[in-house]
């Protein structure tokens, strides 16, 4: 999904510009918790942790295949050296982020865990306004497979919160370009193990429209549906990359894969 006419594209842009000049420089129920108390920042609960980890493992391999792949391959990829490294990068107020975060954290949650994810909208002002959608600026990521980091670069309103370090910017100088990206200044921007990247979003986030997190979540349970199938069939085209750097472990994740589903 392009990011032509929404002001996620202006953020990247700016994110591109500065690694010009810096690289130059060497468990409670749903009933319990009111809709109205999950505000901007609030912590994601519990019950809606363990539904999407239990999601995740369920419903490997069972949405169907676009046709469409994400994820564009860096032919001149180096050998991984140690674990796997995945760096995501986009800004709160982003629609496009917003929706892409589902997939990546169901995906991620099939080799690991998070803990301090928190709950946050997109922008009220820009295309999709107020998305549903998950926040890595509070959280942190254990694996025994794969390392993950994110970079937030502004809240929901755009102020700044997270500046991406010159390494992170040398991976946006060196890969926000064709044939990665037809569109260059794009976010949300995904780059897995220098060998596969994504820029911008595969999914419409118009699927969540008047969706909370609450409704988000039993959509993605509910295992039938258009938001279950792109979100479960991006989830699936992410697992199937790291799957191939992490020698098809877990098992759980990467075996429901093997044979190319």
């Amino acid at each position: 999904m392009a990011m032509k006419f929404s002001k996620c594209f202006r953020e990247f842009a700016g994110l591109a510009a500065l690694a010009t000049v810096l690289l130059g420089f060497a468990s409670v129920a749903h009933a319990q918790i009111p809709y109205a108390q999950l505000v901007d920042g609030t912590t994601l609960p519990a019950t809606l942790v363990q539904q999407l980890q239990a999601v995740s493992i369920r419903d490997v391999g069972k949405a169907t295949p676009s046709g469409k792949p994400s994820l564009k391959a860096v032919p001149d990829a180096a050998p991984v050296q140690g674990k796997p490294h995945v760096l995501y990068m986009g800004a709160e107020f982003c629609p496009y982020c917003a929706v892409v975060r589902w997939p990546l954290v169901v995906a991620l949650m099939r080799f690991g865990s998070f803990e301090g994810l928190t709950v946050t909208r997109s922008s009220p002002t820009d295309v999709a306004a107020n998305t549903a959608t998950l926040s890595f600026v509070h959280a942190t990521y254990t694996s025994r497979w794969i390392d993950f980091e994110a970079v937030e670069t502004s809240d929901r309103m755009q102020r700044p919160l997270q500046k991406p370090t010159p390494a992170q910017l040398e991976k946006i100088k060196r890969f926000d370009r064709e044939p990665y990206t037809k569109y260059p200044g794009s976010i949300p921007f995904l780059d897995i193990a220098d060998r596969w990247i994504m820029a911008g979003s595969p999914i419409n986030p118009s699927l969540l429209r008047g969706l909370d997190w609450f409704e988000a979540v039993d959509q993605l349970d509910s295992g039938k549906g258009p938001l279950w199938e792109a979100v479960l069939g991006e989830a699936d085209q992410i697992t199937r990359a790291l799957c191939g750097l992490t020698h098809g472990e877990p098992k759980t994740a990467c075996a429901p894969l093997v044979g190319g589903k």
